[in-house]
């Protein structure tokens, strides 16, 4: 009879670095990130160089991180969605377009906050 081992739980650098390649995995293969990314980059370089309020960069920052949480979230379920069906079923077709409806959601938030906190600097 085999013997059964116990789950052990990674360490916390361990943790860190799994996290941190799946991070590096999205960004390396998804066109989006890549965008979500400049854009969060040329939002937060516009909040330094407006010397925006304190709420406001909390504000900036929370839009920005959701956005790039949807997306990395969006990746993990089509590659979950993939590895499960091997034929084109309309539930998986669905469940694909959900998630990328609510990253699209995330990233509209983000451009109205864009435009509240930028919109009278700019204009």
């Amino acid at each position: 009879m085999r013997k059964i081992k116990k789950y052990q739980q990674p360490n916390i650098f361990r943790s860190f670095y799994y996290a941190l390649r799946g991070l590096g995995f999205v960004f390396y293969t998804q066109k989006n990130m890549r965008i979500h990314l400049f854009m969060a980059c040329v939002a937060l370089g516009l909040g330094i160089f407006f010397q925006i309020s304190k709420l406001e960069w909390i504000s900036l920052i929370f839009s920005v991180l959701f956005v790039l949480f949807a997306e990395t979230l969006n990746t993990a379920l089509e590659i979950n969605v993939d590895l499960t069906t091997k034929k084109i079923k309309f539930r998986a077709m669905l469940s694909k377009d959900l998630a990328a409806g609510a990253v699209l959601i995330s990233a509209i938030n983000a451009i109205i906050i864009g435009c509240f906190i930028f919109g009278p600097r700019l204009f």
